[in-house]
């Protein structure tokens, strides 16, 4: 059963990184408004991630290691820096009304921030006693364009002044969803066991295979090139025994 849920997990997070691969992401990527999209795609990551911690609380620690490098921390970092850019994007939608609720999602993005950076030096430092050091040194947040920033930079938040409770604010200043439009998505996301939820088409996929790796975002290295990494290092043999392991 967890052979499946594993390959089930190591599939989705490449499909949903196939979306807008983490270091291309932006506080806009995905719309707080139109079909409640960004709680979706927070969603979907959510659902992966809790699996992904379970299966590891279970494991044996001979297989902790190679679970960590090839299954839980490209779904969880990943995960993490879809959910610090959503914190980002509800942060300034609030912050533009006057909203005190930013003040909380500007706490959590700093937070994501800070959990993202422990997430790399457990990697590079702790896991498997330091065995994959300078792994994940790659900076990965606060890209503007196709060269990498020198450091991580956190996306900039705004505070509003404390002086209208939360409970006062009209709620008409809240995201919601809005009937199709001219300028919505191409396809609304599904539920997370429904319909499938790519925001690519099967038309943005019709070249040859550079061309769909490029579509797909994964032209570069990243966190959502971790297991490739470690296929090209030998971790194809520890990924097998995790997979044997629970079978």
């Amino acid at each position: 059963h967890n052979a499946e849920t594993i390959a089930d997990i190591a599939a989705k997070y490449a499909k949903y990184n196939g979306r807008r691969k983490p270091e291309l992401l932006e506080a806009g990527t995905f719309s707080l408004e139109n079909y409640c999209e960004a709680d979706r795609v927070l969603t979907e990551w959510t659902v992966i991630t809790e699996q992904a911690e379970g299966i590891y609380a279970k494991l044996p620690n001979s297989a902790r290691d190679a679970f960590y490098e090839l299954v839980l921390y490209p779904t969880k970092a990943s995960a993490m820096v879809n959910e610090l850019y959503i914190a980002a994007a509800k942060n300034r939608f609030y912050a533009a009304r006057g909203d005190p609720r930013a003040n909380e999602f500007a706490r959590q993005t700093r937070e994501l921030f800070r959990q993202d950076a422990e997430l790399s030096d457990y990697y590079n430092h702790k896991l498997a006693n330091g065995k994959w050091n300078h792994m994940m040194d790659q900076t990965h947040i606060g890209y503007t364009g196709w060269q990498q920033p020198d450091s991580n930079a956190i996306p900039s938040v705004l505070e509003v002044a404390n002086s209208t409770p939360p409970e006062r604010v009209a709620e008409s200043s809240a995201p919601k969803a809005q009937p199709a439009k001219l300028t919505a998505p191409r396809r609304s996301l599904g539920s997370v066991d429904g319909p499938r939820t790519d925001a690519l088409s099967h038309d943005d996929f019709s070249g040859d295979g550079e061309e769909r790796d490029a579509a797909a975002g994964f032209s570069s290295p990243g966190i959502s090139d971790v297991a490739d990494q470690h296929w090209r290092r030998g971790g194809d043999a520890d990924f097998i025994a995790v997979l044997k392991l629970q079978s």
